[in-house]
């Protein structure tokens, strides 16, 4: 088997011990809850429009987004 390029280093379980792995992990997930806490509350939106549901949509794209580029940091 041939090594792989200097810059290009593969992901292994030792590379995943570290605290930033997990940390980008856990942010990745909580992204992906806010994504989909955003879809629900968009389906509650269409059915009932109110203020308090904008703001609570907006808070989950927003943390949402935030949190996935964390993660992907």
């Amino acid at each position: 088997p041939t090594e792989p390029p200097a810059q290009r280093r593969p992901v292994d379980w030792r590379r995943m011990r570290s605290p930033w792995a997990v940390l980008a992990l856990l942010g990745s997930l909580l992204g992906a809850i806010g994504t989909a806490a955003g879809a629900a509350v968009a389906g509650r939106l269409a059915e009932d429009a109110s203020v308090a549901l904008v703001w609570l949509l907006a808070l989950c794209v927003v943390g949402a987004a935030v949190l996935d580029s964390l993660g992907r940091t």
